[in-house]
């Protein structure tokens, strides 16, 4: 069945995307996890943090780049799984929420949203944050390679990789 655009106006809750009302947050050093996100206030559950934006890419580019950005000597990477074969690299051109951090036990998650008939990604609180709070999610992680990325989430849950 084909999707159809269903017009409900200023009610219409995927706005949120459109408007960018995103939650008021800074960029911070988050010591050896790189930077970080933090939130400016405190935030009630399914707060609306941040979108993930980027270059949306096949999996084959996605090899190619990733290995392209080892070679340049990135040590971070910004790639987000987004449908089937697609995924988004904000590595160059990407968002504040490409610094949101993974954790073991996040405050965070991902949810897909369908906005104008576009497939978007957006941050999402799980609980409530308070003001100051590092805003963190699971990764999931997918791993290309032989190496396993050490997890420095600090929680006592932690399993001591991404």
């Amino acid at each position: 069945m084909p999707r159809r655009h269903v017009p409900v106006g200023r009610h219409c809750r995927n706005r949120r995307f459109q408007t960018r009302d995103y939650a008021p947050v800074e960029v911070f050093d988050a010591g050896p996890k790189g930077f970080g996100i933090r939130s400016l206030a405190d935030l009630a559950p399914n707060t609306f943090v941040l979108e993930y934006v980027g270059d949306v890419i096949t999996r084959k580019r996605f090899l190619r780049r990733a290995k392209q950005y080892a070679l340049e000597g990135c040590k971070h990477f910004y790639f987000m799984a987004l449908q089937g074969d697609q995924l988004i690299d904000a590595q160059k051109r990407g968002g504040l929420a490409r610094f949101i951090n993974h954790s073991c036990r996040p405050n965070c998650a991902t949810q897909k949203w369908v906005v104008g008939g576009k497939l978007r990604i957006g941050l999402f609180t799980t609980r409530s944050v308070k003001r100051g709070q590092e805003l963190t999610f699971d990764y999931q992680f997918e791993r290309y390679g032989n190496e396993a990325q050490p997890c420095f989430c600090g929680e006592d849950v932690c399993s001591g990789f991404i």
